[in-house]
């Protein structure tokens, strides 16, 4: 503050003057950064309830873990990368390339317990910030991890909780199929006792025949272990046993069953194979490339599934 009037000092009546002036000004400039902050609050509270709306919409669609991922990096403008409790890539809002090899080989080298916390967990490679991961929990654990790409800015608070409700809605998708696939292993685990005991009634045919398995074919029983494996792991021992359906599924037809420390597979080898025991190999050899830890037992090949045994 400057004086204009005269060329002297300011006098005790001009102190006065703008000490009441002071105090004015300054409570003035306080409650524009109150209102300022709360607008500003407001307009967050705003965007953060659109953003989850958007989620929700996208969780009720068809393919809800596909639909998430996509529409969380359109809201956070980054790229999102989803990973199995297995660290096997599953899907992204975009192409991932040589950077899934290097995020999966990241992850595979963290400390779980870590990123199992509720907060995002920074992700380095090569000393360099690349973005965040955030473990998805449910009650069968840990079903998978989100990625969230962001090299070049810093993750706000918006955006954060944005991600971790996109999270929550994924875990509760991921229970939902988790619950679906405990149903079809008691069914499955009820056909098996069945099988076994050579029981094979009308309703027990027409089950297996939903999994192509009629009376007569070319079947084997294969059992899959590992040193680790636990029936308390339920993910990990769904993620093996959907592997497995794949592989052993591709040309024949295969049912997989959740034992408690195994997973057998049932084949129906086509009847186009000459050699069954030969083709049986090659596919467990390709199995164990992929999971070298395992261990693959296989049964004798019989021509009924009435003289079918774990043996």
């Amino acid at each position: 503050i400057d004086n204009f009037l005269n060329d002297c000092y300011f006098d005790e009546e001009d102190v006065e003057f703008l000490e009441a002036i002071g105090h004015q000004i300054a409570i003035s400039i306080v409650n524009a950064r109150a209102f300022f902050e709360k607008q500003n609050q407001a307009n967050q509270l705003e965007k953060i309830l659109s953003y989850h709306n958007q989620l929700n919409q996208a969780a009720l669609k068809e393919n809800a873990l596909q639909s998430i991922i996509k529409c969380l990096g359109g809201l956070i403008k980054g790229r999102i990368y989803y990973f199995d409790s297995l660290l096997r890539f599953e899907c992204s809002c975009s192409g991932g390339g040589e950077k899934l090899e290097l995020l999966s080989a990241w992850l595979s080298k963290q400390d779980k317990y870590k990123m199992n916390a509720t907060d995002l967990y920074p992700i380095r490679i090569d000393t360099e910030p690349y973005g965040y991961v955030l473990s998805i929990e449910s009650s069968f654990g840990t079903a998978g991890y989100l990625v969230v790409e962001m090299k070049d800015q810093k993750i706000d608070t918006v955006k954060e909780l944005v991600v971790k409700h996109a999270v929550s809605l994924i875990a509760m998708e991921r229970l939902k199929f988790q619950e679906q696939t405990k149903h079809a292993m008691e069914e499955k685990g009820a056909i098996l006792k069945e099988l076994l005991n050579h029981n094979l009634t009308a309703d027990v045919q027409r089950s297996l025949i939903r999994y192509e398995m009629p009376i007569t074919g070319k079947y084997c029983f294969l059992s899959v272990t590992n040193n680790r494996m636990n029936s308390g792991d339920v993910l990990e021992m769904i993620m093996l046993e959907n592997e497995l359906a794949r592989l052993y599924g591709e040309n024949h037809s295969a049912m997989t069953f959740l034992q408690e420390k195994s997973i057998l597979v049932l084949i129906n080898i086509k009847d186009t194979i000459t050699n069954p025991k030969e083709e049986i190999q090659s596919l467990s050899k390709r199995l164990l490339a992929r999971f070298p830890d395992h261990l693959v037992k296989t049964g004798r090949i019989v021509r009924s599934l009435q003289h079918v045994s774990i043996s």
